[in-house]
């Protein structure tokens, strides 16, 4: 037994854990895996316990000030039974402002290397320069043979990894983030059997692969961005099964030769610039996220399904590129197979722009559509192009305006279209009532300014009756104040069951006010009226609860025996309280008070 298991056992024994805080370390280790808080430097349970110990979760600096989710120096952990079934390690410095950080050590710690289970490993803002020290420097195959994921990101002096990367034999996700390094091991070759995953971002200084980068045979994921690669080795075109492909193409002169023989990739991200070469056919690609620019860059083969599209308003893109026009993306119109599209503008907070008639006249396949800008933009859409997108299910519509149809024809109904999105729409919510979607079951509506008293006055009238399936409405951070529950007479031809008041103005005024704006749109609703956690007074949320209750377990009496169906009751009952905020600290001591009073109503009112 050596020296360090003794100081170890003394210290769980006897109490005396002197010799332990006579380690080199400033650090407090603690493992909550187990439900218990195990100190290393207080050390009060068992040595079993330790043999259980399969992550370290949290640490704390000397002072006792808790580092989130970290794992700093383990010096202290060097050879201690059953320490060495740690499997994941984090080490982490939350640098401020001139401070040079709490862990200001330039290399790991040896002890690192006697965590032989280790299979991850997180290094996050400190002041490492090397791995370890040259006197240290070890075979990681050997030491930390069974490391999975290594994770470097925000580590200013590290200006270069370790030579002998490449033995690190079982790794398989490799990330480095933010990092001064100027180029990757040659050795990073040797991780052809194992690497699947390689994320290289912000790491402003590297410009180049190595040229053994296509011996990596097994890498499915590669992610550049912020990484200003110029150029790809010539042997890129080898990664057989690579699958998914993120890099700023706007860096690149050419794609080397043989990057036609990547079949496996189905997602393709270039960024927002724009490039001038052609991305060669073929690529099986289903997924891709580039610039309007490069719409023509592409073969517009039958493969591609999803299409994630950047157009910049303004000349903010290294005034390389001008704001989009409608030729640009009219070049749309060719890529017909497409499922799923999101367009979105960025720029200048001033741009106004309509998208162009028919630009979605193609889309015969288009099942999800969300076209965007920026809070300040003014994007407009005809409203009329969208009935022509027959199989369309879900429609997502960010910062837009709506303009009135074009076409003096009766739009078709949508048979498909079960989710409607609108975020931040300033102008022609009235004229949703041209979109005929028969089996439309979610509607919501977040920070829409328009969606006032009257707004959802009109909507009632106008269009919910059309609306036969529909089952939930959103209203969230609109100008809802009052609703009168005679618009909601049109709501019972719905299925609806549900409808969301968060963040709205109808929530101001006093306690009574509340009362008498709530309590008659709930008991004239047959469905639950979600309101987002909101503090209603008690009658109301006892409304709400039977309301609930109606809806969701009414249709199952028949079927479910009497103390089954009470039972039921009772945990929706429980539920809905909670939900109403009749549990915070305001109401708590009238808490059993109020529930047994609701329990109390709701059982005569139901059973009768």
């Amino acid at each position: 037994m050596d020296e360090h298991e003794n100081s170890f056992r003394s210290s769980t024994t006897d109490g005396n854990n002197n010799s332990i805080k006579k380690q080199k370390t400033r650090s407090i280790l603690t493992a909550t895996v187990m439900k218990y808080d195990c100190w290393i430097m207080e050390v009060k349970i068992d040595k079993e316990d330790y043999e259980n110990i399969q992550e370290i979760v949290q640490m704390r600096k000397s002072d006792g000030t808790p580092i989130e989710d970290a794992v700093t120096d383990v010096a202290v952990v060097d050879r201690m039974d059953g320490l060495y079934r740690v499997r994941r390690l984090r080490l982490r410095d939350e640098l401020e402002e001139d401070d040079t950080g709490w862990y200001d050590q330039p290399h790991l710690p040896i002890s690192v290397c006697n965590l032989d289970a280790l299979r991850e490993m997180v290094i996050t803002g400190t002041q490492i320069e090397t791995f370890f020290s040259e006197d240290d420097d070890p075979d990681y195959s050997k030491v930390i043979p069974n490391l999975q994921k290594l994770q470097l990101e925000s580590m200013p002096r590290l200006r270069c990894l370790p030579s002998n990367l490449g033995s690190f034999s079982e790794l398989q996700i490799l990330e480095l983030t933010k990092l001064p390094i100027d180029a990757l091991p040659d050795s990073l070759s040797s991780l052809a059997g194992s690497l699947r995953t390689l994320k290289i971002t912000w790491c402003r200084n590297l410009t180049l692969l190595p040229e053994g980068f296509g011996q990596l045979h097994s890498l499915q994921h590669l992610e550049t961005f912020g990484t200003p690669i110029q150029r790809l080795p010539d042997n890129f075109g080898n990664l057989e099964r690579l699958q998914r492909l993120e890099m700023e193409f706007q860096h690149l002169k050419q794609l080397p030769s043989g990057f036609n023989n990547l079949t496996n990739v189905w997602t393709l991200t270039t960024g927002r610039g724009a490039f001038n070469f052609p991305v060669p056919h073929p690529l099986n690609l289903s997924h891709v996220a580039t610039s309007v620019y490069n719409i023509h860059r592409f073969d517009q083969s039958s493969t591609m399904k999803h299409l994630n599209l950047d157009c910049p308003c303004d000349n903010n893109n290294n005034n390389t590129e001008a704001s989009v026009t409608d030729a640009e993306l009219h070049h749309l119109s060719t890529w017909s197979n497409l499922v799923s599209l999101i367009v979105n503008f960025f720029g200048s907070d001033t741009y106004e722009y309509t998208l162009p008639k028919g630009l979605f006249s193609s889309f015969s396949e288009l099942k999800r559509l969300r076209v965007g800008c920026t809070a300040e933009q003014k994007l407009a859409i005809y409203v009329d192009e969208i009935p022509c997108l027959k199989k369309l299910e879900y429609l997502n519509l960010i910062n837009c305006i709506l303009k009135p149809a074009q076409s003096l024809e009766d739009p078709e109904p949508l048979q498909n279209l079960n989710s409607i999105h609108l975020y931040g729409i300033k102008g022609g919510l009235e004229l949703l009532s041209e979109i005929r979607a028969p089996f439309l079951k979610k509607l919501n509506f977040e920070d829409c300014v328009g969606m006032d008293d009257l707004m959802f006055a009109h909507l009632c009238i106008s269009w919910f009756p059309h609306l036969k399936n529909l089952r939930s409405i959103e209203m969230a951070r609109c100008s809802i104040a009052n609703i009168q529950p005679e618009h909601l007479h049109y709501l019972g031809k719905t299925d609806l069951v549900s409808i969301g008041l968060r963040d709205n103005p109808i929530f101001r005024g006093s306690k009574n006010d509340l009362e008498s704006k709530l309590l008659p749109l709930v008991q004239h609703c047959q469905f639950l009226c979600d309101f987002g956690g909101e503090d209603v007074p008690s009658n109301v949320a006892y409304h709400l609860c039977l309301n609930s209750l109606r809806r969701r377990v009414m249709g199952e009496q028949r079927i479910c025996p009497k103390g089954l169906w009470a039972l039921i009751f009772e945990k929706a009952l429980v539920k809905a309280t909670r939900s109403f905020s009749l549990y915070n600290e305001e109401h708590f001591s009238q808490a059993d008070a109020i529930y047994a009073m609701m329990k109390e109503r709701a059982v005569t009112e139901l059973y009768g």
